[in-house]
């Protein structure tokens, strides 16, 4: 196993988690790339792809408001 079994921690502070600034459909450009990959081949920075641009569009929102343990 390779970390041991989590315990929760009633006296630990808690935190919204805030909602998304992206709205729906809305198109993204990330310029720093870590990795890149596809059928034939996966390319991987040292420590990102200098040419490497990704276009992405937001499709939907899931995730419910939740509290989530601040550090």
């Amino acid at each position: 196993m390779a970390g041991g079994p989590n315990f929760p921690q009633p006296n630990r502070p808690q935190s919204p988690l805030l909602p998304s600034p992206f709205t729906f459909r809305e198109t993204l450009v990330l310029n720093r790339v870590l990795m890149l990959g596809s059928q034939a081949q996966t390319v991987i920075g040292r420590p990102i792809l200098p040419d490497a641009v990704v276009h992405a569009v937001v499709e939907e929102h899931y995730r419910a408001a939740c509290m989530m343990p601040v550090s």
